[in-house]
Parts: structure tokens; sequence; C-alpha cells
């Protein structure tokens, strides 16, 4: 039934749209795709269902293109960035932003590419742009932690990550949290505070919700997180 689903979209998409307003039916199903990204993300599918998922909104976007919205060019990022094809995410994350600077989720995610790409300095600039629109998510304070963590500034790193873990609304923003923590004390060699973080963290593996989203965490490298 799965593998039929691409299919059943489009179908059920041109037979609601017979009849309705265009704009209005394009919203519903861009935002159903959306959701349907979400869980599959969630649930840990093949990439082909991304690859079909993408599919899907390149239809949407050739035939209704006055009727995308900024968010849906972010969602098509973020397919390409489950895919890890960092350059397209990175275009359509662009395509979102605009050249605005305003939206802390688009700027976030731009930076997210830039330093997956090796590209810390770069990224930076789009962490803080981030985190002085909106300084409490937890996503673009562990992003910042995660660049100073990588620049060596240890005691910064430290100070955001445990900023994050004290907002504690996130199950992957503490993941990432407490990855930086794990990472810096070993980095520091302070062994009890290295244990303590790893203790946690493992703690935390193993007792997460059944609708996590789990990053690729492994306590050895800092890691950015764009907004799923």
């Amino acid at each position: 039934m799965n593998r039929l689903l691409p299919l059943l979209l489009l179908f059920s998409f041109n037979k609601i749209a017979f009849g309705q307003n265009n704009e209005d039916c394009v919203k519903k199903h861009l935002n159903f795709l959306g959701c349907k990204s979400h869980y599959l993300c969630s649930n840990n599918e093949s990439e082909t269902y991304h690859k079909e998922l993408i599919a899907n909104y390149f239809y949407i976007v050739k035939n209704y293109e006055k009727s995308i919205l900024p968010d849906d060019y972010n969602q098509i990022g973020k397919e390409y960035f489950q895919l890890k094809n960092y350059d397209s995410a990175m275009y359509f994350y662009q395509l979102a932003n605009g050249g605005n600077d305003t939206n802390a989720v688009y700027l976030n995610n731009i930076g997210t590419i830039l330093f997956m790409q090796g590209l810390y300095d770069s990224s930076f600039i789009y962490f803080n742009l981030a985190f002085e629109i909106d300084s409490l998510e937890q996503d673009y304070i562990n992003n910042l932690a995660s660049y100073f963590g990588t620049k060596g500034n240890y005691s910064k790193c430290i100070e955001l990550s445990l900023k994050s873990l004290k907002i504690n609304k996130k199950y992957n923003a503490n993941l990432q949290a407490l990855n930086s923590l794990v990472i810096t004390y070993n980095f520091l060699k302070n062994k009890s505070k290295y244990r303590k973080y790893k203790n946690d963290y493992e703690k935390l593996k193993k007792g997460k919700g059944i609708d996590s989203v789990e990053i690729d965490c492994d306590c050895t490298k800092y890691l950015p997180n764009c907004e799923i």
C-alpha cells in the first residue's frame, strides 16, 4: 500500500481540484505532503519515499507555481536534506528565504547546510541571525553550541548546551545538547562530567518517545540540526 502512496496522492489531488479553488486545494495538498514527510522521517522510511515526495512537490510547483509559498520551498529543501543532497537543499532553502533574512527557520536551515559542508564561519552568520530572532528556540541554541565546540570555544559550547537543556522542550534538541556536552567534556578530559552526560545521553536515547525523530548523534562529532 505504501508504495502506491505517490500515485494516490496525485490522484486525490487531481480529483479534489475539480470544482474547487485551485489555491486552497494546493495549500491543502502541500500541507498533507508536509505531514506525510514528517511521518516518513519519523519512521525511518527509505530514501525512495523522500524522492517520491519531492516528485509530488515538483508536480505542484510546476502546475501551480503562483500558489507556492516559501514554506513549500523550505519543505522541498528538507526532503533533499534527508537525502543528504545538500546542494539542492541549499537551493530551496535560499528560495524560501528569498534574501529577506527575517524567518529564523529558513536562516537556521541555511546555516545547517553550510555547517555540513564545513563552512563553519559562514554557518555562524545564519545560526546567529536565527538566534537573534528567537533566542529560546533549542535548535538555534544548539547549533551555535555546535559551532563554538567545533571552533574550540568549549566554555561557550557548554554554556549554550546547558541553556538548551534547561528549556527542555524537544527530544531531538535535548539529544543534540547532550551530544555536544559529551564531546566537549571528553576533549577537556573531565571524566566525571563526561560520564554524567554520557549516561544522560544513553538514558534519553533508551526512553525516547515513539514519535521522536532521532538525529544522527554518536557522541563523536558536533552536529547541527535543521528544524524538522
